[in-house]
C-alpha cells in the first residue's frame, strides 16, 4: 500500500471517530426535542385529559381521604377542606368504582367502602358520577346476580326513592328538600355499621344477597330487618343473631322516629348524629333506640361536611388540580393517567429526552 492510499485509510477514520464523537459518548442519540418543549406538550395533553375526565362525588356523608378506584385508574382528591366528597378521574372510569378508607366530613366518622357500576359514558366532556351508600346497594345487587336495570328497580323498591334518586348526591339533595333519599342513604349507611358490629365485614352485599327476591316481609328496609330469614343470611354467628337484630331495628326507628318532623340541613344534622351514635356504641349499646337518641344529641359535627361544592373546568378547584398533575407527570409520576397512553407517551418521551441530553453532555 502506498503512502497517498495510507494517508486517505487515516483520514476516513479519524472522520469516523469524530462523527461518533459528535453523536454522543452513547447509544443515545442528540435528542431532537427540548425539555422545555416536551414539557409543552405534556401540558396539552394532561390539560385534555382533565376536561374530558369524570367528577365524581363521594357522599354518605362527604367523604374524604378515599381511596377511590375504577379498575387500573386512580381518581385524584380535589381539595378536602374546600370541596370534601370531590375526587376526578382523568378519563372515564369503564370498570366499577371502589372507595375505602373514607371519612365523613360531616362527623368524622370511618365510612363503609362504597362501591358503584362503571360508566359506560361515552359523550366527551367533563362527566360527572355520586359515588354513594344507594349506588352501593345497587352494585351489591349485581353482585348478588341482578341485571343492572333490576338492581336499580329493587334498590329504588327497597328504600323508597325513584330510580333518578340512586344517581344523586344525599348531601346535596338535603338542602333540595329530597328527604326520603337522605334518610334511604343513612338508613344503609346505619345498617351497615350496626351489621358490621355483629361480625359481618360486607353486610351490605350479604343483605343485597338476602333481599333481591322480595317477599311480603322484605319489600322496604324497614321491613327486611325486621325479618328472622334475612338476619339469619346476613349474621353468619348464631348467637349474635337476636342482639343484630334488635340493634337494626332499634337504629331504623330512631332515624325514623327522632328525624320524622325535620327536613332540610336540619334533617341531615339529626341523622348524621344518629350515624356517629352508631360508629361510637358497641352492638349491645344500640339494641335501645332511646339510648341511640340520646348519645346522638351529643355528638358534634363538622360544618365543612354539608358544603356542596360544583366543579367545572373552569373553576379554580379543577384547575388548581390540573396545574399539580402537569408536574407530577413531569417528574414521572402517572397516577390518574394509568390508562392514558398520550400522556404516557409524553412523559416516558421526556424521559428519553432527558437522558439523551444527559449523555450527550
Amino acid at each position: 500500500m502506498n503512502t497517498k492510499n495510507l494517508t486517505l485509510l487515516f483520514k476516513t477514520s479519524l472522520l469516523a471517530a469524530t462523527m461518533s464523537m459528535v453523536v454522543g459518548c452513547s447509544d443515545n442519540p442528540i435528542p431532537t426535542k427540548t425539555v422545555t418543549a416536551i414539557d409543552a406538550e405534556i401540558d396539552t395533553a394532561v390539560e385534555s385529559a382533565a376536561s374530558n375526565g369524570t367528577v365524581v362525588t363521594v357522599a354518605d356523608g362527604l367523604g374524604t381521604g378515599c381511596t377511590l378506584k375504577s379498575g387500573d385508574l386512580t381518581a385524584i382528591e380535589v381539595d378536602a377542606t374546600n370541596s370534601p366528597g370531590q375526587y376526578i378521574f382523568m378519563s372515564t372510569p369503564t370498570e366499577p368504582l371502589t372507595a375505602t378508607g373514607c371519612k365523613d366530613a360531616h362527623t368524622s366518622a370511618d365510612l363503609p367502602p362504597m362501591s358503584a357500576p362503571g360508566s359506560k359514558a361515552t359523550e366527551s366532556g367533563l362527566k360527572k358520577l355520586a359515588l354513594t351508600p344507594l349506588t352501593t346497594m345497587v352494585k351489591s345487587y349485581q353482585d348478588a346476580g341482578l341485571s343492572e336495570a333490576d338492581a336499580r328497580a329493587r334498590t329504588a323498591e327497597l328504600l323508597g326513592v325513584t330510580d333518578a334518586d340512586l344517581d344523586k348526591n344525599p348531601v346535596e339533595e338535603a338542602a333540595n328538600g329530597n328527604d326520603a333519599l337522605t334518610k334511604a342513604a343513612v338508613k344503609l349507611t346505619a345498617l351497615a355499621k350496626t351489621l358490621e358490629k355483629a361480625g359481618n365485614t360486607d353486610p351490605l352485599k350479604a343483605f343485597a344477597t338476602a333481599t333481591k327476591t322480595k317477599t311480603a316481609t322484605t319489600t322496604t328496609i324497614d321491613e327486611a330487618v325486621n325479618d328472622d330469614t334475612v338476619i339469619e343470611s346476613v349474621v353468619t354467628d348464631s348467637t349474635k343473631r337476636a342482639t343484630a337484630k334488635a340493634a337494626a331495628n332499634a337504629v331504623k326507628d330512631a332515624i325514623n322516629e327522632n328525624s320524622a318532623p325535620q327536613t332540610g340541613d336540619t334533617l341531615l344534622d339529626t341523622i348524621a348524629k344518629i350515624v356517629k351514635a352508631v360508629q361510637n356504641s358497641t352492638v349491645d349499646q344500640l339494641t335501645n333506640k332511646e339510648t341511640i337518641i340520646n348519645t346522638s344529641a351529643n355528638q358534634s359535627l363538622n360544618d365543612a361536611g354539608k358544603k356542596v361544592v360544583v366543579i367545572t373546568v373552569d373553576s379554580d378547584l379543577f384547575k388548581a388540580v390540573v396545574e399539580k398533575k402537569k408536574e407530577d407527570v413531569k417528574n414521572g409520576n402517572l397516577v390518574g393517567f394509568e390508562n392514558d397512553d398520550t400522556v404516557k407517551a409524553k412523559a416516558e418521551e421526556k424521559t428519553t429526552i432527558v437522558s439523551g441530553a444527559t449523555a450527550g453532555s
